[in-house]
Order: structure tokens, then C-alpha cells, then sequence
């Protein structure tokens, strides 16, 4: 995992070995699909995921991960999930299933409004 005091920490490492460790942990996945080039990616990145709120909750509740649509293996996970829009933010139960998901750039207060619900 990687990150900072001030940021959601991201899995590190293959989106499969993300699920399995979500599993073994009991917890939901947090997961990111986002492009470079996306400026509402970026925008949301800066002022929500470095919101103090948001980045503990996440944190302490969730794995969470990142999948770059601009290489390969992001786009195969993209398209196993339908995610045509960027940046699409999806919570999976810990058995991998799709429990909701919200596209475009989101504020702190929309983004912990969304993930709130979904921990265990």
C-alpha cells in the first residue's frame, strides 16, 4: 500500500491480489478508476481525497484501490466493470460485488456521503 499521513492509501500491487486481501480483512473495496489526463481526476484527487475525513474513513474501512485506465491491465478491470467515465469510484462487498458506484469528480462531503453506507 502507498500514501501518505494526508491521503487514501491505495493497494499496491494486482487488482486480483486487492480482492483477495479485502477478503481476508472483512472489509469492502474502495476502487478509483481514473485516467492521467482526467482533470475532474485530478480535481477530486487534490481537494477530496485529501480531505482528513475522507482519506481516515476510507483508510480505516475499506481497501482501496487505484486502476489507471491508461495502461492495459486498467482497462481490462475497466471493462469487466462497465466504466465508461472518468473518474468512476465503485465499493465492492469483500466477496468482489458490486455494491454501488458514482462517475465524476466528487467533493469531500459527496464522496463520504457515498462511502459512508458501505463499511462494515
Amino acid at each position: 500500500m502507498k500514501g501518505d499521513d494526508n491521503t487514501i492509501i491505495f493497494f499496491e500491487g494486482e487488482f486480483s491480489d486487492a480482492l483477495k486481501h479485502a477478503k481476508k480483512m472483512g472489509k469492502p473495496v474502495f476502487i478509483d478508476f481514473y485516467a492521467d489526463w482526467c482533470a475532474p481526476c485530478k480535481l477530486m484527487e487534490k481537494n477530496a481525497f485529501s480531505h482528513p475525513d475522507v482519506y481516515s474513513h476510507i483508510n480505516n474501512n475499506f481497501v482501496a484501490v487505484r486502476v489507471n485506465v491508461d495502461y492495459f491491465s486498467g482497462m481490462d478491470i475497466a471493462e469487466r466493470f462497465h466504466v465508461k467515465t472518468y473518474p468512476t469510484l465503485i465499493i465492492l462487498d469483500k466477496r468482489g460485488k458490486e455494491k454501488s458506484r458514482i462517475t465524476g469528480g466528487q467533493t469531500a462531503k459527496k464522496l463520504l456521503s457515498f462511502v459512508i453506507p458501505y463499511h462494515k
